[in-house]
């Protein structure tokens, strides 16, 4: 009786943070995967059109979001995501600080 429970809640708790956690997607077009959130930021690579990426967050506006693709972890324009991440993915920290209202924020 307690075991069915256990599982039950567990079941209710993994599902309910699944946003949180990263959402599948791919690129539509090559993309390039950026240090921070804006097109000022440097490059770290070039990713090829239709390669998969795990979005983990994105800042407000959704326009710019976290990444993991490749093996690398970075910063991707979502004008690029096959799928749109908006409300799929949690809102993250903009690390260029709070309140930045510059290009790209």
């Amino acid at each position: 009786m307690l075991l069915p429970r256990l599982i039950l809640i567990a079941g209710v708790l993994s599902a309910s943070t699944l946003p949180a956690f990263a959402f599948g997607t791919a690129t539509t077009n090559a993309v390039n995967l950026r240090q921070g959130p804006d097109r000022d930021f440097a490059v770290i690579m070039v990713v090829p059109r239709h390669t998969a990426v795990r979005v983990r967050g994105c800042i407000r506006g959704w326009r710019w979001c976290n990444v993991v693709t490749r093996g690398q972890e970075g910063w991707m324009d979502s004008i690029y995501f096959r799928h749109n991440v908006q409300g799929m993915v949690r809102i993250v920290d903009d690390p260029r600080g709070p309140g930045f209202h510059g290009p790209g924020g």
